[in-house]
């Protein structure tokens, strides 16, 4: 899930996590997972990644490379569906396709209340009240990546 237009938000920093540059939709990102976070040093989570690749946050992935003593950082948008387990992240596809929880029992080989269970963990873990909303946060392709 990156961020515009499957574009990642870039950003460049030094070695000690000091901001050199970025574009305002990294910032916006960043505050995503940081709300307090200002200023031109990035948090301390994320300097800690410099030099391992990358960073995997609740709501941000962040790719790190090297780039002549400086690190540069492409920020997207974590996948929703990241959060949900596979049995979950399958029986919400098939809710939110029109299937009941009986024929989504059905067609996964469990119980209907083991499916009520996933579904409502499902809800929980992303946020949402409604199958209209579980529909949205899933995506047009049911991966989480509007």
């Amino acid at each position: 899930a990156q961020g515009n237009g499957g574009r990642p938000a870039m950003g460049l920093c030094d070695r000690d996590g000091r901001l050199h540059d970025c574009s305002s939709r990294f910032t916006q990102l960043l505050r995503t997972e940081w709300p307090q976070w200002a200023g031109a040093m990035l948090p301390a989570p994320l300097v800690a990644q410099l030099g391992k690749g990358g960073f995997r946050g609740q709501l941000i992935d962040v790719d790190i490379e090297p780039l002549g003593g400086m690190w540069v950082l492409g920020l997207h948008a974590a996948s929703v569906t990241r959060r949900l387990g596979a049995r979950e992240l399958q029986a919400a596809r098939l809710y939110v396709k029109g299937l009941s929880y009986r024929e989504i029992a059905a067609t996964v080989g469990v119980a209907p209340a083991t499916v009520r269970n996933q579904l409502r963990s499902s809800f929980t873990k992303l946020g949402v009240k409604s199958k209209l909303e579980l529909a949205r946060r899933l995506g047009p392709h049911g991966d989480g990546i509007g």
